[in-house]
């Protein structure tokens, strides 16, 4: 028969077992500011897709920004429906999506 312990003695064993000391997150990161901030102000982002050189970030209100790592926008573009699924290519020659993008200066 499995022994009875109070919650009172299993509380104070689990205090007197851990040590509940922060540990360092195994990434560093930082986190995105700037142009970021704005975006997400008035819309919700819906996908990211990140590359070596930029940051390609989906709205639900069908809006591609591309941002620099540092979260500064490099370009932005409406897309034609909601819900972007952003894709880019290895070399980010070609931004890709379930749908056509559309870019409007």
């Amino acid at each position: 028969m499995p022994a009875v312990f109070e919650v009172a003695e299993l509380a104070e064993d689990l205090d007197e077992e851990k040590n509940w000391e922060p540990v360092e997150p195994c990434l560093k990161y930082k986190p995105l500011k700037h142009g970021l901030c704005d975006i997400t102000a008035m819309d919700s982002i819906s996908c990211v897709a990140v590359h070596e050189k930029f940051i390609a970030v989906g709205t639900e209100w069908g809006r591609v920004h591309l941002l620099d790592h540092s979260g500064f926008p490099v370009e932005n573009g409406i897309h034609s429906v909601f819900g972007v699924h952003v894709y880019c290519s290895s070399t980010f020659s070609s931004l890709k999506s379930k749908y056509p993008l559309q870019f409007y200066r």
